[in-house]
């Protein structure tokens, strides 16, 4: 009978362990704040100064140090210009920018070109590296003369 009187305490202790917990915690996590930020559409890289000139056989960079701007594989740039005369406007790496200046402005490797007086010229990069735009004065010194350039804008996109 002893036995007895022992087994139904257990037994009602373990039914109100059941029922009330045996002491556990719960315990909440808070989901990671997880917010996607598309970049931008259109961004403006560089853009030159208003009625600017451009001599003869003479060069206008934008962004306007030569350094150029990081650009990554799949991104667009677009050089947009307008002048009252015309101008070969090209996207090219910075390396080959240098390699232009050391040819005594002769010749110029780019990816894109676009010739005349207003224009817009576009590149989707295939290969991350440094870019820039590059806007030439073709004219022949002693017959051609100076160039103004009313606006000249690059954008990523």
């Amino acid at each position: 009978m002893k036995k007895s009187y022992l087994i139904i305490p257990m037994l009602l202790l373990l039914v109100a362990l059941s029922v009330y917990g045996c002491g556990t915690t719960t315990l909440y996590q808070q989901a990671p704040n997880i917010v996607y930020t598309p970049p931008p559409a259109n961004t403006t890289i560089a853009q030159s100064s208003p009625n600017q000139i451009i001599n003869p056989i003479d060069a206008m960079v934008l962004p306007s140090t030569s350094s150029g701007v990081n650009v990554q594989t799949g991104r667009t740039l677009s050089l947009s210009w307008s002048a009252d005369g015309s101008l070969n406007c090209y996207i090219v790496t910075a390396h080959q920018y240098n390699n232009f200046v050391q040819s005594n402005r002769i010749s110029i490797a780019y990816f894109q070109k676009g010739v005349g007086s207003q224009g817009s010229i576009s590149y989707t990069v295939q290969n991350s590296d440094t870019y820039l735009a590059v806007l030439v004065n073709n004219a022949d010194p002693l017959f051609g003369g100076s160039v103004e350039v009313y606006q000249a804008t690059l954008t990523e996109q």
